[in-house]
């Protein structure tokens, strides 16, 4: 898969995070304040480039507050997209850091495999998030597409797009600048 020629995109993987459970029991994910400091210092580097921006993120809590802070300074809503969220599992994807870390090394050795019954691959999942990225593009000319969304899914979206495979975990706020086709791919922390 390529991207529109004229697309200019900043992917980003959101901000590190805590999680802790409310009052009824629901997992809270709340970002870090080096997570915190650190997208907002993105926000101002992006503002400083005087270009018009759109956001999306993932419907993760994770993903949609890392991209407020880009949002905030641009008076622009964060678009949450599906198709931007993490490897799709059979059952609530918030798993012990133990059985996701397991699960995705399994991912990683076989993209094309599942890595548990019911779960989406490793390459379906990086090509739905190509798809959704070129998707944002043609649906936004002239403007940079900042996406917020997991480091899985970054790492085989890249992939799909042609910037090979990536056999490290893409840190918490790592960024990738993609241009569009031929591919333009700059790896920034």
């Amino acid at each position: 898969m390529t991207l529109p020629v004229e697309a200019s995109i900043l992917l980003l993987r959101h901000g590190a995070f805590e999680r802790s459970f409310d009052a009824e029991g629901r997992v809270q994910e709340v970002l870090v304040e080096a997570a915190n400091a650190r997208a907002e210092a993105l926000a101002v580097r992006l503002e400083a480039a005087q270009r018009p921006v759109v956001v999306y993120a993932g419907r993760s809590a994770r993903a949609v507050r890392t991209a407020e802070h880009i949002a905030r300074r641009f008076r622009q809503p964060v678009y949450a997209e599906a198709d931007l969220d993490e490897m799709r599992l059979p059952r609530d994807p918030d798993l012990a850091e133990r059985d996701t870390a397991a699960l995705w090394s399994l991912s990683r050795r076989r993209p094309d495999a599942a890595a548990s019954p019911g779960a989406e691959t490793l390459r379906a999942a990086g090509a739905r998030g190509a798809r959704a990225l070129a998707g944002a593009v043609r649906a936004n000319p002239g403007r940079l597409v900042v996406a917020v969304s997991h480091g899985g899914l970054i790492a085989a979206a890249l992939a799909e797009l042609g910037a090979g495979e990536l056999d490290r975990e893409i840190e918490f706020g790592e960024c990738f600048w993609l241009a569009g086709t031929p591919l333009g791919l700059v790896a920034e922390d």
